[in-house]
C-alpha cells in the first residue's frame, strides 16, 4: 500500500503537476481525515456528555448510601463522582457543544449541599440534590440530541464531498503530488492531535488519581499503588507497611471557622507529613482528614516507629492561617503484609483498627495493629444492633445513686444511672455499652431517652411527697450535634422538667476536649435556665482558670482523689485544694466514690457540701431506693 502511493505522487510529479496544482488550490482540506477528526470530536463529546450524567447518577446514589450507612467515607465519594463530572464537562466544552453554563452551577450547588450539610442532608436538601441530578441529565441528553443530529448532518456532507472528489480523482491522474501534499499535513496535524490526547489523558488521569485539594493520590490511586506493592512482595518474598493516619478533632475546624480553613489545615497536614517520611513512602488521601503511607518495600518495625514518631512531633506545633492558631495531633495505625493482612481491604481495614485505638489511649499515638484490637471492634459491632434493639424495647432502666447533703443528712438529690436488664444476658453494667453508644450513631436518642426516663420519675416522686433533685449524665458529642441547642429546649419544654431541680452532668475530660464549642453551648443553656455539674473533676489535665468562664453549679471530685484520702498520697492535699476553690467561686463541691468512715470524716471537717457512695448505698432501682429514703438517717 505504501510503495503504490509512493508510485502514484511519482507519476503525478513527472506528468500532471499543473492538474495538481489546480487539484491542491481546489481541495485544500483532505476530506477523509476532516471526516476522522469530526467523527472522533463528535464521538469524544458524545462520550463525554454521557459521562457527566453518568457520574452525577452515582454521586447521588452514594449519597443516598452514605446517609443510610451513616458513612462519612462514601459521603466523600459522592463528592468525588461531582469533582470527575465537572471535569469530563470541562473537557466536552472545549468544542462549545454542552451547555456549560446550565449544568456548572447545578453541579456547585449539589455539591455546596453535601459540604455544608454532611451526614445531616435533610429530605428537601435531597430531593433538591435529586432534582439538580434530573435537570442535568435532561440538559445532556439535550446536549447529545443535537450533537447528533449536527453529526448526521455533517456526515452526509462528508460523504457527498468524498463523491465528488472520487470522481475528481478518476479524472485527473496526478492526485498524486496532492496526496503527499496531504501527507506530509496529515503528519503534522496527528502530531498535533496526538499532542492534544496526551495532554487530555494527563488531565484526565489527575483528576481520577490524585486528590484536587492536596495533590497527592487519592482513595482509588492508594488502592492501585498497594496492589502493586503487593504483587512485588509476593514476587520478591518480601513485606512492607501501611499506616492509617487520621487527624485527630478535625470536625470542629470545619463546624467553628468553616470549610475553607478545614483544607489549610489539611494542606498543611500533607506537607508536614511529606517532610518527615523518606523518598519512596507514598502519602495519600484516603477521604476526609484521614491519609494512607504506604512505606517502601523491606523497612524495618524500629525505622517505622523513628517515623511516625517524627510525625507526632511535626504536629507540637500549632497550625497558624487567618490570624487563627489550631492544635492538633494525629492518630496513627500500622499493619504488616503479609503477616497481618493479605489483601488492600484487610491492609486498611486493620489500619483503622490500630489507629481507633491510638485514639482510645489517647490520641497523638501510633499503634501496630494486635488481634486484640480487631476483637474488640467486633464486639462493638456486634453491639451496637444489641443496644439498639434494647432500646426500642425497653430493656434499659435508670438506677438512683442518693446524693447526702451533710449540712442537713438528709438525702435530697440523687443521680439517674442507667443499668441494661438483657434477656439472655441478664443485668449488664454501663462500662459494657456505655462506651459504645458514645462512640456510635445513638447518642442522642440515648441521651433523650435518660432525660425522659428520669424526669417522668422526678414527677412521680414528686406526687408521693419526694420532692428530690435528679442529675442525668449528658454526653459532650450529644451537645456537639448541629441542633442541640434547640432540641433540649423543645424537650425540657415539653416534658415540663422543672430546671431548679434537674441537672446536667458533664465530665471534665469531654468539655476540655471540645473547649471552645461545649462551653459556648453550656452557658447559652446556661443563660436559659439550665443547671450543670462538672463531673470527674481533675482529671481534664487543664488549667482551672476555665471555671470562671463557665457557669455550673456544682463539680464532682473524681473517685480517685476520694480514694487517695484513705492511703495519703501527694495527690491528698488536692482535695481540701478544690473544695476551697470552689468556696472561693461559689460553686458547690460533690464528692462521688465515698466508701468508707474516714472518707466520711475528712470531707465532713473540710466541708464538703455533697457526699455521693457506696458508703452510704450502691445505686438502686426505683423500690429500693424509695425502701432506703423511708430507713435513711445519719
Amino acid at each position: 500500500m505504501l510503495k503504490t502511493k509512493w508510485l502514484l505522487l511519482f507519476v503525478s510529479i513527472l506528468f500532471v503537476i499543473p492538474t495538481l496544482y489546480y487539484t491542491y488550490k481546489e481541495q485544500k482540506i483532505p476530506l477523509t481525515i476532516a471526516k476522522s477528526d469530526y467523527t472522533m470530536m463528535q464521538t469524544d463529546m458524545m462520550r463525554f456528555s454521557f459521562k457527566v450524567s453518568l457520574l452525577m447518577q452515582k454521586s447521588y446514589t452514594a449519597l443516598t448510601v452514605a446517609l443510610k450507612n451513616r458513612d462519612e467515607d462514601t459521603l466523600y465519594d459522592a463528592l468525588d463522582y461531582l469533582d470527575a463530572a465537572q471535569g469530563f464537562l470541562h473537557i466536552a466544552f472545549l468544542e462549545k457543544k454542552l451547555p456549560i453554563d446550565k449544568i456548572d452551577p447545578l453541579i456547585d450547588k449539589t455539591r455546596a449541599t453535601i459540604e455544608m450539610s454532611g451526614l445531616s442532608i435533610s429530605k428537601d436538601e435531597l430531593l433538591f440534590l435529586y432534582t439538580n441530578v434530573q435537570k442535568v441529565s435532561l440538559l445532556m441528553e439535550k446536549a447529545e440530541t443535537e450533537i447528533w443530529i449536527d453529526f448526521q448532518n455533517e456526515f452526509i456532507d462528508f460523504q457527498q464531498h468524498e463523491y465528488k472528489l472520487n470522481t475528481l480523482y478518476e479524472i485527473i491522474i496526478g492526485i498524486s503530488f496532492f496526496t503527499l501534499l496531504l501527507f506530509i499535513w496529515f503528519i503534522i496535524r496527528q502530531k498535533r492531535l496526538n499532542k492534544n490526547i496526551l495532554q487530555h489523558e494527563e488531565e484526565l488521569s489527575q483528576l481520577a488519581y490524585y486528590d484536587v485539594l492536596t495533590k497527592v493520590p487519592n482513595r482509588k490511586n492508594i488502592y492501585k499503588i498497594i496492589d502493586e506493592r503487593i504483587e512485588i512482595a509476593n514476587r520478591n518474598s518480601s513485606e512492607f507497611y501501611v499506616a492509617l493516619i487520621d487527624l485527630d478533632d478535625f470536625k470542629k475546624v470545619n463546624d467553628i471557622h468553616g470549610h475553607d480553613a478545614g483544607d489549610k489545615v489539611l494542606i498543611e497536614t500533607v506537607r508536614r507529613i511529606n517532610e518527615q517520611i523518606r523518598v519512596g513512602d507514598i502519602l495519600g488521601r484516603f477521604g476526609g482528614d484521614e491519609f494512607v503511607l504506604i512505606f517502601s518495600e523491606a523497612v524495618k518495625v524500629n525505622e517505622i516507629a523513628h517515623i511516625l514518631e517524627r510525625i507526632n512531633d511535626a504536629f507540637i506545633s500549632s497550625i497558624s492561617f487567618d490570624s487563627i492558631e489550631y492544635f492538633s495531633n494525629v492518630s496513627i495505625g500500622v499493619v504488616n503484609y503479609p503477616h497481618q493482612a493479605s489483601s488492600n481491604s484487610e491492609l486498611i481495614k486493620y489500619a483503622d483498627i490500630a489507629m481507633y485505638n491510638s485514639k482510645a489511649i489517647g490520641k497523638g499515638r501510633y499503634s501496630f495493629f494486635r488481634d486484640s484490637f480487631s476483637e474488640k471492634i467486633e464486639y462493638q459491632y456486634r453491639m451496637e444492633p444489641e443496644i439498639k434493639r434494647a432500646l426500642d424495647k425497653g430493656e434499659f432502666e435508670l438506677y438512683y445513686q442518693p446524693q447526702v447533703e451533710l449540712k442537713t443528712k438528709s438525702v435530697l438529690s440523687a443521680e439517674a444511672l442507667v443499668r441494661w436488664n438483657h434477656p439472655q444476658k441478664g443485668f449488664i453494667y454501663p462500662s459494657k455499652f456505655i462506651d459504645i453508644i458514645e462512640d456510635g450513631f445513638l447518642t442522642q436518642e440515648f441521651g433523650e431517652w435518660v432525660i425522659k426516663e428520669a424526669s417522668a420519675q422526678q414527677k412521680i416522686w414528686l406526687q408521693k411527697g419526694l420532692d428530690l433533685s435528679i442529675s442525668v449524665n449528658l454526653s459532650v458529642k450529644h451537645i456537639m450535634t448541629s441542633s442541640f441547642f434547640k432540641d433540649i429546649k423543645v424537650l425540657v419544654q415539653k416534658l415540663d422538667i422543672n430546671l431548679e431541680k434537674f441537672y446536667f452532668e458533664i465530665t471534665e475530660y469531654e468539655l476540655m476536649h471540645y473547649h471552645e464549642h461545649s462551653i459556648k453551648v453550656l452557658n447559652r443553656l446556661a443563660d436559659a435556665g439550665f443547671q450543670f455539674h462538672l463531673d470527674d473533676f481533675g482529671t481534664g489535665y487543664s488549667s482551672i482558670t476555665y471555671l470562671s468562664n463557665i457557669q455550673v453549679q456544682a463539680i464532682k471530685i473524681d473517685k480517685k482523689f476520694i480514694d487517695d484520702i484513705v492511703t495519703p498520697t501527694k495527690s491528698t492535699p488536692l482535695v481540701d485544694a478544690i473544695i476551697s476553690m470552689a468556696d472561693a467561686l461559689d460553686i458547690e463541691v460533690i464528692a462521688e466514690g465515698v466508701e468508707s468512715k474516714v472518707q466520711y470524716d475528712y470531707l465532713q471537717a473540710h466541708h464538703c457540701s455533697v457526699l455521693q457512695g457506696y458508703y452510704f448505698s450502691k445505686p438502686l432501682c426505683v423500690e429500693d431506693f424509695e425502701a432506703y429514703l423511708d430507713s435513711f438517717s445519719l
